[in-house]
């Protein structure tokens, strides 16, 4: 009421849909807090539903919705998404594509770049962008190690 002593003039309530506590609202500022760490991978948007009530008699309230989007952090490393093997002939005509190699990353902003790890022959080329891995050059099975991709 106007002209009234200082006092509380609401309460605010979040409801969580999910289980556990996960956070909480400081009854003084009305600041949200989270209670653990947020993953986007695990949850990427939290929505809330605030509730807000008055002392009055009748009791008043209002509610209003809160969408909390995580932001992505680069915290995930690539993964190949199967083992590859490929077996090639001696005397294969060149260049040759062999195979096409796929990651995949968690993190929503990746972009994945293919390398070979030790391509010091210069026998093999691995499209950065493709994944598709070309043979350049004849191989001779006595003298070749297995390359190794990454």
């Amino acid at each position: 009421m106007e002209n009234s002593p200082e006092g509380t003039i609401l309460e605010v309530k979040a409801i969580d849909e999910d289980d556990g506590v996960n956070g909480e609202i400081d009854e003084e500022s009305g600041e949200l807090r989270s209670l653990g760490m947020l993953d986007r991978e695990t949850i990427p948007v939290h929505t809330l539903t605030i509730v807000a009530k008055d002392r009055g008699v009748p009791q008043r309230m209002g509610k209003t919705t809160v969408k909390i989007t995580v932001d992505d952090e680069n915290d995930n490393a690539p993964r190949f998404t199967r083992l590859y093997g490929v077996s090639v002939r001696e005397g294969t005509i060149v260049p040759h594509d062999l195979i096409t190699v796929e990651a995949v990353d968690a993190d929503s902003s990746s972009e994945l770049e293919y390398s070979l790890e030790d391509n010091a022959n210069v026998k093999l080329s691995i499209d950065s962008t493709t994944g598709k891995v070309t043979l350049l050059k004849e191989l001779d099975r006595e003298e070749e190690k297995k390359p190794r991709m990454q």
